[in-house]
């Protein structure tokens, strides 16, 4: 999942939650069943990248963002950061048009992000994308059921 980053929505984002630290989002996970491997896994990096309740860390070293990458209708793509759903609706969509398979399947999980923390948000600010991410013991004990 890419993010076609708008300037303008993300600093309205900034703006909106200026007097919060955190905004609550969705993030879709693998939930794997099969034996020996049980448990949540990054939708990109399956296996390779099991979720384990805390902070969640993701491979972009700052928030800041360089316009000079690929560009898709006008708008910058973010690639690398967690990306996360801001509205419930959203996540469900991405799963529905998504696929289970054997072994497993997707998961929405509620999550903690630090608006310190925002890379960037889309257009109609129903995405945005984050350094790191908070899962809490509760959310993770309710995905993983």
């Amino acid at each position: 999942m890419c993010l076609y980053y708008d300037e303008e929505k993300t600093k309205s984002f900034r703006k909106k939650y200026a007097g919060r630290k955190t905004v609550t989002a969705y993030k879709v996970y693998f939930f794997s069943t099969i034996s020996g491997d049980e448990g949540l896994y990054s939708v990109c990096f399956g296996l390779d990248a099991q979720v384990k309740p805390g902070i969640i860390k993701s491979n972009r070293r700052t928030t800041r963002f360089g316009i000079s990458t690929d560009r898709k209708g006008g708008f910058p793509e973010i690639n690398r950061g967690i990306h996360i759903f801001l509205k419930k609706a959203e996540a469900k969509n991405f799963v529905n048009d998504s696929f289970s398979c054997y072994g497993g399947h997707e998961v929405i999980v509620k999550v903690t992000c630090y608006i310190k923390d925002l890379v960037g948000t889309n257009k109609t600010e129903t995405k945005a994308v984050f350094t790191q991410i908070h899962l809490s013991k509760k959310e993770y004990r309710k995905a993983t059921k």
